[in-house]
């Protein structure tokens, strides 16, 4: 039987934590230094633990409906209750812009984006036209 160098309580915060439990012990080295080095049997038993911790977990949190209930309304009220903004590209007039630059409905809603949402992460794939929605908008900034 292996005995393990970490208790219950610290496998649950870990898990709570979302953290994966990992134990150390110290070795002397060649030249008599300790080194932490990671016990990996006693690791993989603390951490088959924290599996069982999960899995109890999920079949306490499902058994009682009422509690299923209540938990599942507080974490949609907290996680998903925000929504990002859409932003609609068919506003700005792009009277600055050279006429033979027709863009895109994407880049047109990226543009909009850029002048009424503060920041932007313009995340399009290669030849989408990043540039010329930034050229866009510091034309259509500066004349608003």
């Amino acid at each position: 039987m292996v005995l393990l160098n970490i208790n219950a309580y610290k496998i649950i915060e870990e898990t709570l934590n979302l953290k994966t439990v990992k134990i150390f012990r110290n070795e002397k080295d060649a030249d008599g230094k300790y080194k932490h080095v990671l016990d990996t049997e006693v690791t993989a038993i603390a951490q088959q633990k924290q599996d069982e911790i999960k899995q109890k977990f999920r079949e306490w949190i499902f058994e009682d409906s009422d509690r299923r209930c209540v938990l599942i309304e507080e974490y949609s009220k907290r996680f998903n209750s925000t929504r990002a903004r859409e932003y609609d590209g068919s506003h700005p007039h792009f009277e600055a812009i050279n006429p033979d630059i027709h863009l895109r409905e994407h880049q047109k809603d990226a543009i909009a984006s850029i002048l009424y949402g503060g920041n932007t992460l313009l995340a399009h794939e290669v030849g989408a036209g990043k540039t010329y929605e930034m050229v866009a908008a510091a034309i259509e900034g500066k004349r608003l």
